[in-house]
C-alpha cells in the first residue's frame, strides 16, 4: 500500500507530461481477474473489450487510431489494486483506465489516478464515495457506469412496499462490507419513509459458511421478508439454509447477488420469492439491449450478463469522451475527464446515459425475480 500511495503523492508534485502522443490509444483495464470476485472482473473486462472491438472494427478512434487495452490483475484485493493501478499509470502510461469492479478496490486506486490526472471509470462499483474526494467534493477524474448503493437500496425498499405489500422486514447483512452497510442503511431509510419498519437485525462476515443460528433468531421474529445485502458467495448459502429451516418469506437483495453460482449453491427451488436489484435483464425488450446481447453472443458464443453490460457501457462512455477530447493525435487526461462530465443522452446498452453533478449516471433500477430459478425482469423502478 505504501508504494502506490508514494507514487500518487509523487504524481501530484512532479512535473508530468499532460498529454500522450500515440499511434494507438492505450487504455488500462484494472480488474479482478483472479480472487474472490474474479467472475465480476472477467465479465466486465469482456464487455469493455467488446466496446473497444466495435470501435476498432470501424477503423478506430477518429476513424484511424486503434484502441489497445492493457490488462492488469488486482487479484480482488485493494492492496493489489493499488499496485496494479500504479503499473498502468506510471509504467504503461495509459491515457485512461476502466476498473476495478468492486468499491473497495476502486477506493484503493483513486488517489493514484487523481494525482496523475488520469480519468478513471468504475463499471460496477456502487459505493457512494467512489466519485468523491475525502473532503466531500467531486473527484474530477472519477466516474462510474452503474447506479449507487443509496439508489439501489431505496429501489428495493420501494418495490418491497409498493409491489409486494411488505411492511415488517428483518435485515441480515455482511458487517465486514461497506457496500452492505450502505445498502442496509438506505433500504431502511426508504422502508420507514413508506410506512414499513425493520423488526430485527443480524450480521455475518465474509467467508462465513454457517448462518443457521442467526437465521433461527430471525425466523422467531416472523418478518414479512428478509433483506440480505451482500455478495453471492455467502448469500447463496444463506438462502439455502433459510429454506432448510422453513423460512419461506420473500428474500430481497442487491446487485452483489448477480451470479449463476447463486442458483447452483442455493438450489433453484430455494429461490422462490427471491428478488434483487440489477441494471440488466436478458428479457428486457429494449432494442439497445437486444443489439448488445446479439453482438456479444456472436463474439463470445455465450449470453451476456449485467457485468458484461456494465463493462460495455463504461467503454462506450470512455471512448466517446476520448474522441470528443482528442486533438492532433494527442489526448489530455484532464480533457477526457471534462468531456465525460459533459456526457448527455449517450446511447448505451439499456437506453441512454447522462451524468449528474457527482458523476453518477441517471438510470432506473431493474428488479429481478429468481422464482423460476432463472432471473426474470419483474419491474423497473425509478426514484
Amino acid at each position: 500500500m505504501k508504494s502506490w500511495k508514494k507514487c500518487a503523492m509523487m504524481a501530484a508534485a512532479a512535473v508530468m507530461m499532460s498529454s500522450s502522443a500515440f499511434a494507438d490509444v492505450k487504455v488500462g483495464a484494472c480488474f479482478e481477474y483472479t480472487g474472490g470476485v474474479a467472475m465480476y472482473g472477467n465479465h466486465i473486462s469482456q464487455g469493455f473489450e467488446l466496446a473497444a472491438k466495435e470501435i476498432n472494427d470501424k477503423g478506430g478512434l477518429w476513424g484511424k487510431e486503434k484502441v489497445v487495452i492493457v490488462k492488469v490483475d488486482n487479484k480482488s484485493e485493494p492492496g493489489e489494486a493499488g499496485n496494479a493501478m500504479t503499473k498502468l499509470v506510471f509504467q504503461e502510461r495509459v491515457v485512461a483506465v476502466c476498473g476495478p469492479a468492486t468499491t473497495g478496490c476502486v477506493m484503493a486506486t483513486t488517489p493514484i489516478t487523481l494525482g496523475a490526472k488520469i480519468p478513471q471509470i468504475a463499471p460496477s462499483a456502487t459505493g457512494e464515495a467512489v466519485t468523491l474526494q475525502k473532503n466531500g467534493k467531486v473527484n474530477p477524474m472519477m466516474f462510474r457506469a452503474c447506479f449507487i448503493d443509496p439508489f439501489q437500496g431505496s429501489v428495493m425498499a420501494k418495490f418491497a412496499v409498493q409491489n409486494k405489500g411488505t411492511k415488517n422486514v428483518a435485515i441480515y447483512m455482511d458487517k465486514s462490507s461497506d457496500y452492505a452497510k450502505g445498502l442496509a442503511a438506505n433500504f431502511e431509510k426508504t422502508l420507514r419513509s413508506l410506512g414499513g419498519k425493520v423488526v430485527a437485525n443480524e450480521a455475518y462476515l465474509a467467508k462465513d459458511v454457517d448462518f443457521k443460528a442467526a437465521l433461527t433468531r430471525l425466523k422467531a421474529v416472523k418478518p414479512d421478508a428478509i433483506y440480505v445485502p451482500g455478495y453471492y458467495e455467502e448469500v447463496s448459502k444463506i438462502i439455502k439454509q433459510a429454506r432448510e429451516l422453513g423460512i419461506t418469506v420473500p428474500m430481497y437483495g442487491c446487485d452483489g447477488w448477480e451470479s449463476p453460482v447463486l442458483a447452483e449453491i442455493a438450489g433453484k427451488a430455494a429461490l422462490k420469492d427471491c428478488f434483487y436489484v440489477s441494471a440488466f435483464s436478458s428479457d428486457d425488450p429494449d432494442p439497445s439491449i437486444r443489439d448488445f446481447m446479439k453482438a456479444y453472443k456472436q463474439w463470445k458464443g455465450e449470453e451476456a450478463d449485467v457485468f458484461v453490460q456494465q463493462g460495455y457501457n463504461a467503454g462506450k462512455v470512455l471512448f466517446d469522451a476520448i474522441e470528443r477530447a482528442g486533438k492532433d493525435k494527442s489526448v489530455k487526461g484532464i480533457d477526457i475527464a471534462a468531456k465525460m462530465a459533459e456526457t448527455r443522452n449517450l446511447p448505451i446498452a439499456g437506453g441512454t446515459l447522462t451524468y449528474d453533478a457527482k458523476h453518477n449516471p441517471v438510470m432506473p433500477g431493474l428488479i429481478i425475480d429468481l422464482s423460476s430459478g432463472f432471473g426474470k425482469l419483474a419491474a423497473k423502478v425509478s426514484m
